[in-house]
């Protein structure tokens, strides 16, 4: 029995450390600086929050590609712009955001393509409120 205890006793510590191994490598890759170009794309990013706190309904149709596909968490399909005005301006009248949370999580950029995925959190004044992930591509 004795040295079935001692090699348990050394294999809790060598699998906490490969744990502690892994976790701190993913935050380090996360922890990165980012190049001015990402930087850029993440502004667009708090941009558009910002007209969406705003109640700027028309800035923000106006970001949108007239061939954008977006596909949001409650629908069953991708909407097309047309589609989409009517879910953003329902949104901003019924449930502008009075507050906004976002965290980035990777911006890649491929050429003239950028992948940008990254959680948001809002509330409004009229017991509204949402999180979600994005990944949205430019």
């Amino acid at each position: 029995m004795q040295t079935k205890r001692a090699i348990l006793k050394t294999r809790v510590p060598i699998s906490v450390i490969l744990c502690g191994i892994v976790i701190f490598w993913n935050v380090q890759a996360l922890g990165e600086e980012w190049t001015k170009a990402q930087n850029e794309v993440w502004n667009v990013i708090e941009t558009r929050w910002i007209q969406y706190k705003e109640g700027d309904f028309e800035a923000t149709m106006a970001d949108i590609h007239d061939d954008a596909l977006m596909w949001f968490d409650d629908k069953t399909v991708p909407l097309r712009k047309p589609e989409t005005k009517s879910v953003y301006h329902r949104w901003m009248y019924y449930a502008k955001p009075v507050a906004y949370e976002l965290k980035p999580f990777s911006i890649q950029i491929f050429g003239d393509i950028a992948n940008v995925m990254f959680a948001y959190r809002w509330s409004a004044e009229k017991k509204f409120s949402g999180h979600n992930r994005a990944l949205v591509i430019f």
